[in-house]
């Protein structure tokens, strides 16, 4: 029984042993780890600072997206309107064009002449 106790009594000194070591280390280390808490802590401020900016930037982009897409929409009626007024043009050049080859040579002649009316015509005009 002595010797169980007197090897528990070595146990638990060596384990004292252990620990008194490990409290130096930490003594140690204690001022380069709190140098680090600092560091880590000042760049974790950064990076909060960093990502507000760029949160506020993404709202900026999102809104400007929003707003060009907006724009695109518009855009892309305008350019519907603006190709259906084109065939709509076009149509009615290709219903001028035809109504103007049934016209004579004579009777264009005679339109040109209205150009250059003569006096008695001009007074009954007025």
């Amino acid at each position: 029984m002595i010797n169980r106790l007197e090897k528990g009594l070595n146990t638990i000194s060596d384990a004292e042993g252990k620990v008194n070591i490990l409290q130096t280390q930490i003594k140690e280390d204690e001022p380069r780890l709190e140098k680090l808490d600092k560091d880590l802590t000042a760049k974790n401020i950064d990076l909060k600072a960093t990502l507000e900016e760029t949160n506020k930037k993404t709202e900026e982009v999102t809104e400007k997206t929003k707003i060009q897409e907006a724009e695109v929409a518009t855009l892309n009626e305008i350019k519907k309107s603006i190709e259906f007024d084109k065939q709509d043009c076009e149509k009615s050049k290709a219903e001028a064009l035809e109504l103007a080859n049934k016209f004579k040579d004579s009777e264009i002649k005679e339109v040109a002449g209205y150009a250059s009316p003569s006096e008695h015509i001009m007074s009954l005009l007025k």
